[in-house]
C-alpha cells in the first residue's frame, strides 16, 4: 500500500459525498485524520469549517445540516475526540439531521495496545445512528478501493432516506499520514443513488369514512423543519384545529393553536373535557408542552393516527391505533382535496379559547412586573421582521412555549431531540453560518456556560444574536414539586453561579449590551437588534424571583 493511494481513494470519496448533495465539511483539528481532512478541504465544491473543540464542531455541523436541509460530513482524528462528537450524534438522530461521521481511527492490531489515541470507535456511537461502517486499513486491493466507494455511497442513501439521520464511519490508517506530491489524474468513482419513492395523491375510502365519523378531530404537530407545502396544504383544510408547537414551523398557517400550553395548564377541567377530541392525527417529532401531553394521555382519544414517512411511529400519547407512511404535506394535500369538511361546533370552541388566552396575556404583560416570561414575550415581539429563532432547553423553552409571539418570526429551532442544555449556542452558530437573516438565540445561564465554546469559531458574522436569562442557576428546579423541597436544592439542582457575561463577549470579540429591569430592555433591544458588525450578546439578569408558575397563574382567564 502507498500513501498515494490512500489519498486518491479518500479524494475519491470525497467526490462521492459531491454528488450527494454534500456542500458543507467541519473539521476538527488532528493528525490522524489527515488524509481523511485534507481530501475534503482540497475539495473546491465543498465550503470547509475547522472548529477546534469537537462537541461544539458536531453540533456546528448539525446546524449547519438543519439550516441547508442537506447531509453535513463531520470528520475528527481518533480517541476521545469520537466520543465527543456523541451528544451531537444523539442530537440527530432523535432530530433526523443527515450527519456524515468520518472518524480517522488507529490500525485494529494496534487498539487496546497502549497506543496513542487508540479506543474502541467501531460501533461507538451505538443505536443513535442509523448505519455504521468500517473502512478498509489498505487500499492497495481493487475489492478493497471498491468497499470504500460502496459504503460511502451507501451511507449517504441511508442518511437521506425516509426518516434522515446520522451515519458512522470508521477510517483505520496506517503510517505515514503525510502526502509530500500532489495527487494527478485521479479516476472519477461510482456513483450509486437511491430511486425518490413514489406515493399516492389520494385517500383509501374506508379511511376517509372512519375520518368523517368523529366530529371531535384534532391535528397535532411536533418539531418538523420548515415545509411550505405543508403550510398551502394546511390552509386548505376547512374548520380544522391544528396543535402547532412552536418547533413545527406552521405557526404561519392561518388559525393555527399557538398556546396550547398555557391552555391545557389552567386548570379548567369543565373547559378541557368540551375540548377533549375523540381522534389525534399527529404529525412530526417531539412536544414541548408537558400539559399537552398530559391533557392527551388522560382523555379517552378513541384514535390517535400519525402520520409520516419513518418507522416506528411514536406512541407519545399512548393511544396510537394506525400508522399512516406518507410524507404529511401529501396527506393533508389528499384530506383537503378529499371535500373533508370538521366539525364548525368544535373548530369555534378551540378559537375562541384561543382568542381569549391571547388577549389575557397581551392584557397581562402590560402590566405584569419584569421577569423571564415577560421579557421573552417583548424580544419576540420586537424582533427584526423574517428572523430566525433558536431556544435553549430547559426553561428558556418553555417561556416560549406558554408565550409564543412569533409575528416576526421565520422559523424556530431547538435540540429537542434529546433536549439537552448542551450545543445550543454552537448549533445556532451553525445556522448563521450559512445563512444571511438574523438568527436570534435565547438561552439560560446555564446552557449558555455549558457551550460557551461555540462561540470559539472564527466563522461567526454579525447576524448571531444572543440573549441570556441569567437568573444565576438552574431555576426551573425551584418549580419542580419534588426538587423543590429538598434540603439540597441549591447546591445540587439549582447550582447557584454568581458569573456575568461581559468578559465571556469581549473575550470573543463580540458586542454586548444588559438589562436589569423594563426600561433598561426595552432602551438596550434596537441597538441590540441593530448591530450588525459584530455578533453580540444582549444578558438579561433576573434576581426577583418571578418563575413561570407565578406567570401564567397571572395570566389565567
Amino acid at each position: 500500500m502507498t500513501i498515494e493511494t490512500t489519498y486518491t481513494t479518500l479524494s475519491q470519496i470525497s467526490e462521492i459525498c459531491v454528488a450527494h448533495d454534500v456542500k458543507y465539511a467541519v473539521l476538527s483539528p488532528g493528525s490522524r485524520s489527515a488524509p481523511v481532512a485534507l481530501s475534503f478541504m482540497r475539495n473546491s465544491e465543498i465550503t470547509h469549517f475547522v472548529i477546534a473543540d469537537e462537541r461544539s464542531a458536531a453540533y456546528t455541523a448539525l446546524g449547519i445540516a438543519r439550516q441547508t436541509q442537506s447531509p453535513v460530513v463531520l470528520i475528527c482524528t481518533s480517541g476521545t475526540a469520537a466520543l465527543n462528537y456523541a451528544p451531537a450524534v444523539a442530537e440527530a438522530f432523535f432530530c433526523e439531521i443527515p450527519l456524515i461521521v468520518l472518524t480517522a481511527d488507529r490500525p485494529q492490531e494496534w487498539i487496546a495496545q497502549a497506543d496513542n489515541q487508540s479506543i474502541f470507535q467501531t460501533d461507538i456511537y451505538g443505536n443513535h445512528v442509523k448505519a455504521a461502517y468500517n473502512f478498509p486499513v489498505d487500499y492497495s486491493a481493487p475489492e478493497s478501493v471498491w468497499q470504500a466507494h460502496r459504503q460511502m455511497n451507501e451511507a449517504l442513501v441511508i442518511a437521506t432516506d425516509g426518516r434522515h439521520g446520522p451515519v458512522h464511519i470508521n477510517i483505520p490508517l496506517r503510517e505515514p499520514l503525510y502526502m509530500l506530491n500532489a495527487l494527478k489524474n485521479v479516476s472519477s468513482p461510482q456513483i450509486i443513488k437511491s430511486q425518490i419513492p413514489a406515493f399516492a395523491n389520494t385517500l383509501g375510502a374506508d379511511l376517509l369514512e372512519k375520518l368523517r365519523h368523529y366530529k371531535k378531530v384534532l391535528f397535532v404537530a411536533g418539531m418538523m423543519k420548515t415545509d411550505s407545502k405543508l403550510v398551502s396544504a394546511l390552509e386548505g383544510l376547512q374548520n380544522a384545529n391544528v396543535l402547532v408547537d412552536i418547533t413545527s414551523n406552521l405557526h404561519p398557517v392561518s388559525n393555527v393553536i399557538l398556546y396550547s400550553d398555557m391552555l391545557c395548564s389552567s386548570g379548567n377541567n369543565s373547559l378541557l373535557n368540551k375540548l377533549a377530541p375523540e381522534l389525534v392525527i399527529s404529525f412530526g417529532g417531539p412536544v414541548v408542552s408537558k400539559h399537552l401531553k398530559t391533557f392527551l394521555r388522560k382523555n379517552q382519544i378513541q384514535e390517535h393516527w400519525h402520520v409520516g414517512e419513518g418507522l416506528p411511529a411514536p406512541d407519545t400519547f399512548q393511544h396510537l391505533t394506525q400508522v399512516i407512511k406518507m410524507p404529511p404535506a401529501r396527506f393533508i394535500s389528499a384530506l383537503a382535496a378529499s371535500g373533508v369538511v370538521f366539525n364548525k361546533k368544535y373548530y369555534e370552541l378551540w378559537q375562541d379559547t384561543e382568542a381569549s388566552y391571547m388577549k389575557s396575556v397581551e392584557i397581562g404583560f402590560k402590566k405584569f412586573a419584569y421577569s423571564e416570561s415577560s421579557s421573552v414575550w417583548k424580544i419576540l415581539k420586537d424582533a427584526p421582521s423574517r428572523s430566525i429563532l433558536h431556544v435553549g432547553n430547559s426553561l428558556a423553552i418553555r417561556h416560549v412555549t406558554a408565550f409564543p409571539g412569533l409575528e416576526h418570526i421565520s422559523e424556530v429551532y431547538s435540540n429537542r431531540g434529546t433536549s439537552g442544555i448542551d450545543g445550543s449556542v454552537s448549533s445556532a452558530a451553525g445556522q448563521s453560518m450559512v445563512d444571511e437573516r438574523t438568527h436570534l438565540l435565547i438561552i439560560g445561564d446555564q446552557s449558555f456556560m455549558y457551550d460557551s465554546n461555540g462561540l470559539w469559531n472564527k466563522y461567526l458574522k454579525g447576524n448571531l444574536k444572543i440573549i441570556i436569562l441569567n437568573n444565576f442557576g438552574g431555576r426551573i428546579f425551584e418549580s419542580l414539586p419534588g426538587a423543590s423541597v429538598q434540603a439540597e436544592l441549591n447546591e445540587y439542582f439549582v447550582t447557584e453561579q454568581p458569573l456575568s457575561f461581559e468578559h465571556i463577549a469581549a473575550h470573543h470579540g463580540m458586542e454586548y449590551f444588559t438589562a436589569e429591569n423594563d426600561k433598561q430592555l426595552g432602551s438596550a433591544l434596537p441597538s441590540f437588534f441593530k448591530s450588525r458588525k459584530m455578533p453580540s450578546i444582549l444578558e438579561l439578569k433576573f434576581k426577583n424571583g418571578i418563575s413561570l408558575g407565578d406567570v401564567k397563574k397571572e395570566m389565567q382567564v
